[in-house]
Formats: C-alpha cells, sequence, structure tokens
C-alpha cells in the first residue's frame, strides 16, 4: 500500500521538486526559517484572548479548560503524554527564542520547517485533550463521592485562579502603561480599547 501510494502521488511530487528548485525561497538565509517564532511572554493569551492579535500567536483555549488543567491536585495525575506533547509543541515553536530549533535551521533541508508557530496547534490541542481529561476526573471524583481528591481540587483553585488573575493583571498593566509604546508599534486607539 505504501509502495502504491507512492506511484500514484509520484507526478505531484516531481512537479513540486520541479517548481521548488525555482522558488525563491531557496534563496532566503536561514533566519528565513525561523519566520513566525513566538515569544515566550506569548503564554499570556492563554487567558487574554484579546492579545492573540499583537502577540500573533493563539494559545487561548478558554478559562475554563485552563482552569480544570491548572486544578490538578497532584502533577502526576495529569497525563504525561499529553503534558509532554504539549511542552514539546510550544518549545518548537519559540523558534528564534529556542537554541535547539535555532541549531536545527542551520542543517539542510531543516530550513524547509518554515514558521515555527504553526507548532502550536500541537501545544493547543494537547492543552485541550488535558482539559478534558482533568474534567472527566472530575466529574468522577463527583460521581464516586471521593472527599479528599475533591478537597485538594478546591485548595488547588485557588492557586488556579491566582495564576490566571496574575496573568490578566500582568497584560492590563503592559496595555495600560505601554499603550503610548504599543500604539507606536501600529495599535491604534480603537484596538487598544478593544484588548480588554
Amino acid at each position: 500500500a505504501l509502495a502504491l501510494s507512492v506511484v500514484i502521488a509520484a507526478p505531484q511530487l516531481w512537479a513540486t521538486l520541479e517548481l521548488a528548485g525555482t522558488s525563491t525561497r531557496t534563496l532566503q538565509d536561514k533566519g528565513f526559517a525561523l519566520w513566525g517564532s513566538v515569544a515566550p511572554w506569548s503564554l499570556v493569551t492563554l487567558v487574554m484572548h484579546p492579545w492573540t492579535g499583537i502577540l500573533r500567536c493563539n494559545l487561548y483555549i478558554g478559562l475554563l479548560p485552563l482552569f480544570f488543567i491548572l486544578c490538578a491536585p497532584r502533577i502526576k495525575e495529569l497525563r504525561s503524554a499529553e503534558l509532554w506533547l504539549c511542552l514539546i509543541g510550544f518549545f518548537l515553536a519559540l523558534g528564534y527564542f529556542n537554541p535547539l530549533y535555532w541549531g536545527l535551521s542551520q542543517l539542510p533541508l531543516i530550513s524547509l520547517l518554515r514558521n515555527p508557530s504553526k507548532f502550536l496547534f500541537f501545544t493547543a490541542f494537547f492543552l485541550a485533550v488535558l482539559a478534558g481529561y482533568r474534567f472527566d476526573r472530575y466529574l468522577e471524583a463527583r460521581r464516586d463521592n471521593d472527599r479528599e481528591w475533591l478537597a485538594a481540587f478546591v485548595r488547588r483553585s485557588w492557586s488556579a485562579v491566582g495564576v490566571i488573575v496574575f496573568l490578566m493583571f500582568i497584560a492590563w498593566t503592559v496595555t495600560h502603561l505601554g499603550q503610548k509604546m504599543l500604539e507606536d508599534f501600529g495599535f491604534g486607539p480603537d484596538l487598544m480599547k478593544r484588548l480588554f
């Protein structure tokens, strides 16, 4: 089946390789592969959806799903495979801000992996999966009347609310104290009003 699919796709692959040889992208430097890198402070878009336009990235999955992720009574209760895939996706999305990605971009053909921000899809997807697992665990604890787990959940919820409010406060502070700077970067007063 694999050989047959390669044979069927061969005409398209051949035409793509022919076109790639004449593409202007082959003349670009390695920095072109890092275009679209996500800055680490883009994590604020987890709680501030309006900031997706300014930071040009979107990690917003909703406040309630984020709340359930942050309220895991024990970190080992988070699904480790999904958590690792989420972190790896964000690590790759950092691009320019990630020394490993910068080193990989120096290798031949690796520069074909342009726009590191596309890895945010994996980060957001696995965040949503983690939120689903946490919500399912919460419903299971309620059904089984697991008072110990629910008490730990309530204790962690205060920390989760604190993290979310802290991120929102930082975004609010930057918006209001740095309004002139943001307007100089091309974000007009109308956009500034819509941030909150």
